[in-house]
């Protein structure tokens, strides 16, 4: 199979998986805050937030490392994940005890005792991730990214399973709490089952390369690290400035921004590898990040064109209690635009080692960010912690371009008037949102028109680029039954 037709096979079953976690989250989000009241389910956010902080210390950037040097190594593929595997055992520890304790220190009144319980039910997700580690390691390499994908899409059903069980059983906040700890822990399980690492339930830890792999990972891991912070920083300020509701309402809207922030992933996972062998600036490394940046574009852009549908949108994902944070919503679907044109540079520098210039941009963003959140958070609330989520993948996009210009040429924006003619057409498109009184309905048909919209002026204007259509056609053969005469 060609690099364009993986491309676009692993792309398109993740892209896939995301959707059913996005529809599935969306139920996830609209059952539970329906069913809490939005105090309690400003709890719960807390107590996801609280331990979603410090998610990526745990990986510690092990996994991409891992796969980087596979990817060059391939002869020494058993002792690197050996590496990677006890790395990520002291990582878990480590994160673990750090975000318990944490948690015993800031929220230490009687009103919080529901936020304590649910962070130790959510820590169960952290059981599996060394071993799951290893796993997408080897997916990546392999680049089987499709099976992770059916392990995503197995685990929301589990997940989604036991959230309705809770609620039909009147559990408390608690056992929805612990329906989303199911969804994280069964993703882990299903990944192992289907991929199968063969390292054994303990590799022998002498054999491994773990120091290399985590003198290798620590600059990629800091920056992951610095980067969740940044993303759950406005959350936990409004937990400690604000009110459980606000902590809700944002809550919900963040929902948006984290299904769609693993957006770059499905293309730019898949290429790691392949840039990885290549040195920056060789004409086909040029061609690929080309390719990589213009579909990123032409997918993210209509994000930010439903940005008008906030209100429409909260009101689906939350109830007709959260149809208040619309603005919000916009600033997120805003912010998303942008962080996933911004991981196209991000994932290429990684593959090039360059992680060190990487944390400089995150440390400076999340700076900016936390400084903007502690402003604008007391004196405009809700909105002040938007307008510094936005400001924030401002500055974020802007300065890994310019590291990335210092590496190789950046890529050009290949069909800038059409591509802002159709994000024009598809805002135009989305008014017919006000014919209707049902947020559903409204949210629907605005969805439908807005996209056809888009798509539509794209192609009247011939402004999908040849090689972009060549992939999807790729994905379309490969898709189609064989014959068997």
């Amino acid at each position: 199979m060609r690099l364009a037709q993986k491309v676009a096979v692993n792309s398109a079953s993740q892209a896939a998986a995301q959707l059913f976690s996005a529809l599935a989250g969306v139920l996830s989000v609209g059952i539970a805050a329906r069913y809490l009241s939005v105090s309690e389910y400003g709890e719960v956010v807390t107590a996801v937030v609280l331990t979603s902080l410090l998610y990526f210390a745990a990986d510690f950037g092990i996994t991409p490392t891992a796969a980087r040097m596979v990817a060059r190594e391939g002869a020494d593929e058993g002792r690197i994940l050996a590496g990677a595997f006890w790395a990520g055992v002291i990582f878990n520890v480590v994160t673990v005890v750090a975000i318990f304790l944490i948690s015993r220190g800031i929220y230490t009144g009687e009103d919080d005792a529901t936020t304590r319980t649910a962070v130790i039910v959510l820590l169960a997700a952290y059981l599996l991730k060394p071993w799951a580690g290893v796993t997408r390691a080897k997916a990546i390499v392999q680049q089987r990214q499709y099976l992770m994908s059916m392990a995503s899409v197995l685990s929301r059903v589990f997940s989604l399973g036991v959230l309705i069980a809770a609620v039909a059983l009147d559990a408390g906040p608690i056992a929805v709490a612990t329906g989303f700890a199911v969804g994280m822990v069964f993703e882990d399980v299903f990944a192992l089952v289907l991929l199968r690492p063969r390292l054994g339930a303990v590799p022998d830890r002498r054999s491994g390369r773990m120091r290399e792999v985590v003198g290798a990972a620590v600059p990629l891991g800091t920056i992951l690290v610095v980067n969740g912070m940044y993303f759950k920083t406005a959350a936990l300020l409004l937990s400690l400035l604000a009110t459980d509701r606000d902590v809700a309402l944002y809550g919900v809207a963040y929902k948006a921004f984290e299904v769609l922030f693993a957006l770059p992933g499905f293309v730019m996972v898949t290429l790691l590898p392949e840039l990885a062998r290549l040195d920056a600036g060789e004409p086909r490394f040029n061609a690929i990040v080309q390719k990589a940046f213009t579909a990123m574009t032409l997918l993210a852009l209509p994000i930010v064109g439903m940005a008008l549908c906030g209100t429409e949108m909260m009101r689906v994902l939350g109830g007709s209690e959260y149809g208040e944070a619309g603005g919000l919503l916009a600033f997120v679907l805003g912010s998303v635009t942008l962080s996933c044109v911004q991981g196209v540079f991000g994932y290429t520098l990684v593959s090039q080692g360059r992680q060190g210039v990487l944390l400089k941009v995150s440390l400076t963003v999340l700076a900016v960010n936390v400084a903007m959140n502690l402003i604008l958070i007391p004196t405009l609330g809700l909105t002040g912690a938007g307008i510094a989520l936005l400001s924030s993948e401002v500055t974020s996009i802007v300065l890994t371009m310019l590291a990335y210009r210092s590496v190789a040429p950046l890529p050009r924006i290949q069909v800038p008037v059409g591509a802002l003619l159709a994000v024009g057409a598809m805002l135009a498109a989305t008014s017919v949102r006000l014919l209707f009184d049902s947020a559903v309905i409204a949210l629907f048909a605005a969805g439908v028109a807005g996209v056809t919209a888009y798509a539509g002026t794209l192609l009247i204007l011939h402004a999908v680029p040849a090689d972009l259509r060549a992939a999807l056609g790729g994905l379309l053969r490969l898709s189609r039954p064989r014959s068997t005469a």
